[in-house]
């Protein structure tokens, strides 16, 4: 299937941007974009492997390098004045991290004041408790 040029770029950016769930997703055949480069797919399983690691992971300053990639990637599209681009992410990753208040409270402050104000309308629009 073919997707929008700015989907697929979406998808580069994040697999060059975040190279460990990259990695991750290369390695282990039960991400359902394994082999499929499917935007939503991969965004699907951005958004649940950013949970999990958001879960199981404690933040300190020492091991934070892993996340300001994921996050920049999150404010980058979330941002994009491309309404397919915004909702690629909203779809993809917001609503996976909204089944976990934690998550949303971690993520939100390493984003830009755009993105903070994007992530907000959002929460307000999707009516998500956090």
């Amino acid at each position: 299937m073919q997707y929008p040029a700015q989907l697929n770029e979406a998808v580069e950016l994040l697999l060059n941007q975040v190279p460990e769930f990259a990695e991750a997703r290369s390695r282990d055949a039960s991400f359902m974009s394994y082999d499929d480069d499917s935007p939503y797919l991969v965004f699907g399983d951005f958004g649940l492997f950013l949970r999990e690691q958001l879960k199981n992971r404690p933040l300190r300053g020492t091991n934070e390098d892993w996340l300001q990639p994921s996050v920049d990637v999150i404010d980058k599209l979330l941002t994009s004045s491309d309404p397919e681009v915004s909702n690629l992410i909203q779809v993809g990753v917001l609503e996976i991290l909204s089944d976990f208040p934690t998550a949303m409270n971690l993520v939100k402050p390493h984003l830009s004041i755009q993105g903070q104000e994007k992530f907000d309308d959002w929460v307000r629009i999707s009516n998500i408790q956090n």
